[in-house]
């Protein structure tokens, strides 16, 4: 079997962890490639996306904003992915670094895989698509530089719901319903759910702070109607600038992240673990 092992040097120090991993795998007889020569001399050495072409699965060591890094990646070219959590909290991390021998598990294929829905948006401008990309966790408009609200108006389709004066408006899967959403007071959603969740940030208006779960299948557009600039982000991704009348389309994505469970736990049991 062939495993992409991909690692955040800021998390994993000198690749301590992402060393053990290796040794451990090699030592089971597994095919390793990475994106970096940092982790052991013998490992072949590609660019991320060549490394998840190459491989039959990826294990990504770091946080979740590691596992997002990759997912991408991973989504679109069908492929597994295994976290090992160095992160603070790691709601998509499957195991832990003390839990390294759990990896054993993937010589007699002992593992389940749960598909996870992604986002996929464009920005239109001018009646033209000037940017577009896919998310796991969720799609960001915020403020930009200067310190003003944002106007935005949001419809589903052609119907309008409400026009927001916020610092912003989060979209959402399931999987990220536990990231930036629920920091906005948005609700927590099972994973195994399809749908996506619009959470104003800061609203301006109390009877317009709230969430709303949309169906997979909606067509949910976001215009900027302020002056003022305002930031889009993917996953926490590099920011793309948005000027007024650009319209941000979100929509269910058509490819989908599938996540390697090595462990009999629930994600109610994963949830109640990780909010202590």
């Amino acid at each position: 079997m062939k495993i992409a092992l991909l690692s955040n040097p800021n998390k994993d120090g000198g690749y301590e962890c992402s060393k053990k991993v290796a040794e451990y795998l090699f030592d089971k007889n597994f095919e390793i490639y990475s994106d970096t020569s940092e982790i052991l001399d013998n490992i072949p050495v590609f660019s991320l996306e060549n490394c998840v072409s190459y491989c039959d699965m990826v294990i990504a060591v770091g946080g979740d904003g590691t596992i997002l890094h990759v997912a991408a990646a991973a989504a679109e070219k069908n492929k597994p992915l295994l976290g090992i959590n160095l992160g603070k909290i790691g709601y998509m991390a499957e195991i832990e670094p003390d839990e390294i021998e759990l990896l054993e598990k993937l010589i007699d294929k002992d593992f389940i895989t749960e598909k996870r829905m992604m986002l996929n948006l464009s920005v239109i401008r001018n009646s033209e698509t000037v940017f577009s990309s896919n998310a796991l966790n969720d799609v960001v408009i915020s403020r930009g530089r200067v310190p003003k609200l944002s106007e935005i108006s949001l419809c589903e389709g052609e119907k309008k719901i409400c026009d927001y004066s916020a610092d912003g408006i989060i979209f959402s899967t399931p999987t990220g319903s536990t990231a930036y959403t629920l920091s906005a007071g948005g609700p927590i959603i099972d994973p195994e759910l399809d749908c996506i969740i619009a959470t104003p940030i800061c609203a301006h208006t109390l009877s317009r702070s709230r969430s709303i779960v949309f169906r997979p299948e909606a067509d949910i557009r976001a215009m900027l109607l302020s002056d003022n600039e305002a930031c889009l982000t993917a996953d926490g991704g590099n920011e793309f600038i948005l000027h007024k009348g650009d319209t941000v389309s979100v929509k269910k994505s058509r490819i989908f992240l599938t996540l390697i469970k090595l462990k009999n736990r629930s994600f109610y049991e994963k949830l109640s673990y990780k909010l202590k």
